[in-house]
């Protein structure tokens, strides 16, 4: 059963009810803790639930995943692909 003030199924067209722009507000107030990943999103969720645990991520990307640390040792090959001539 969906809390007052939101549409109901019978109100919804099936594609209403999954491109609603305004559902993600809601289903964060229906819910008892949101889950995030980050500042922004936890920011988001903050107005709808006072409940909001923030995950950790598994990239580090100061040390590990971070390409400034690694330069590329093979450099970038152009070629040409379909006919050797071009149009005149």
């Amino acid at each position: 059963m969906m809390p007052s003030g939101y549409p109901t199924r019978a109100t919804l067209t099936g594609q209403l009810l999954l491109k609603g722009h305004g559902k993600v507000k809601h289903i964060c107030s229906w819910s008892y803790k949101v889950s995030v990943g980050n500042d922004y999103l936890g920011n988001f969720a903050a107005k709808w639930n006072k409940q909001v645990v923030y995950n950790p991520t598994t990239i580090d990307t100061e040390t590990l995943h971070n390409p400034a640390l690694y330069p590329s040792k093979i450099k970038p090959a152009f070629a040409s692909v379909g006919p050797d001539r071009t149009p005149r």
